[in-house]
């Protein structure tokens, strides 16, 4: 059965398919893995710690495609 509004979010980015994400997908479940948020949060990070942003924007769009499969 599937959850349409339901989504599985895991922090384990090593291996990224662990058992939370293979479990949330084999019940229909949108997955975001660790990768995904690790990616995601890249751009405040380096504001933050190094006082700049990366020059792309890749990172900021991240996770909406991830959730949209």
């Amino acid at each position: 059965m599937r959850h349409p509004p339901a989504a599985a979010f895991d922090v384990v980015y090593v291996p990224e398919a662990d058992a939370v994400i293979l479990e949330a997908r084999a019940r229909g479940l949108r997955t975001v893995t660790g990768t995904a948020m690790f990616v995601a949060r890249r751009r405040p990070h380096s504001e933050r710690w190094f006082g700049f942003a990366p020059k792309d924007q890749a990172d900021e769009t991240f996770l909406v495609p991830a959730l949209s499969d």
